[in-house]
């Protein structure tokens, strides 16, 4: 298997949603200990993504030293060939000369009553088999049950949604408030530049409540301990997995500037 060596400081974000993949840039550009690092979007981020344009970035990920896939089971079957494509230009160098992050969904059955976290073990074993990440980001945002999906048409039936999962939209004062706008809140987008870190962390905070208290409504005997593991930078071990489950975004830019760290300085030991 061939090595490259010619590596940037460069991340691509492997993603069809265009909401997820501006909050992706915009933490990782505003992050003051990532200044030289070049964020590739799909589609330049222009807007609509379109899997022509994650398979056109396919084989330059050989330049690249992070590469985040968004691996939501929604639009996973179509992005399949494209991402087994980035895998396999980059297997050689895989945890050493560049690294991978998965965001995603979860099993689609993480909060059917009587079933515990642990139900991430398959999910957690298949990507970490398929794509070799780093860790997995669990993203609530993107998590809907069945009987959650938004109706479409037939022909939409592969849409993105931009509604929130009802079961969080209820948490918010404006429940027909978007995902994207969601987004923007908590990263503290258009904040000005002097106050936009203190803004996010703060907002952080809120979102750390929310989402204690929905682990609360799903597992009371053991919120406290799974808070305190998947919303950190170590991330909850499943008992049978070895790849860390994670919270979209807490400490994302941190494992995002430890891959980095972790590929310059094999590249500078080359």
């Amino acid at each position: 298997m061939l090595h490259y060596t010619r590596r940037a400081n460069r991340v691509y974000v492997l993603t069809l949603d265009a909401a997820l993949a501006a909050d992706v840039d915009e933490r990782i550009r505003f992050d003051p200990r990532m200044g030289g690092v070049e964020v590739i979007l799909p589609a330049a981020g222009r807007g609509a993504i379109e899997v022509e344009d994650i398979a056109a970035v396919a084989q330059e990920t050989i330049r690249g030293r992070l590469f985040i896939f968004d691996v939501r089971r929604l639009t996973l079957p179509r992005l399949q060939e494209p991402f087994n494509r980035i895998v396999g230009f980059n297997r050689a160098d895989l945890n050493e000369r560049c690294f991978s992050l998965c965001i995603g969904d979860g099993p689609v059955d993480l909060f059917r009553p009587g079933t515990s976290i642990n139900v991430f073990s398959p999910v957690l074993a298949q990507n970490r088999i398929d794509y070799s990440p780093a860790a997995f980001f669990f993203d609530p945002l993107t998590h809907f049950t069945p009987d959650e999906r938004p109706p479409v048409g037939i022909d939409q039936s592969t849409r993105l949604p931009d509604e929130l999962p009802p079961r969080l939209a209820r948490e918010f004062d404006d429940s027909a408030v978007s995902a994207r706008r969601v987004r923007e809140y908590f990263r503290a987008a258009g904040a000005p530049p002097a106050e936009r870190e203190e803004r996010k962390l703060r907002r952080l905070e809120k979102l750390e409540k929310l989402y204690r208290l929905r682990l609360r409504r799903a597992w009371p005997e053991r919120a406290a301990d799974l808070a305190a593991a998947i919303m950190s930078f170590e991330g909850y071990r499943t008992p049978d997995e070895t790849l860390p489950l994670h919270t979209y975004p807490f400490f994302f830019e941190d494992w995002v500037f430890d891959c980095l760290r972790k590929a310059a300085k094999v590249a500078e030991t080359a």
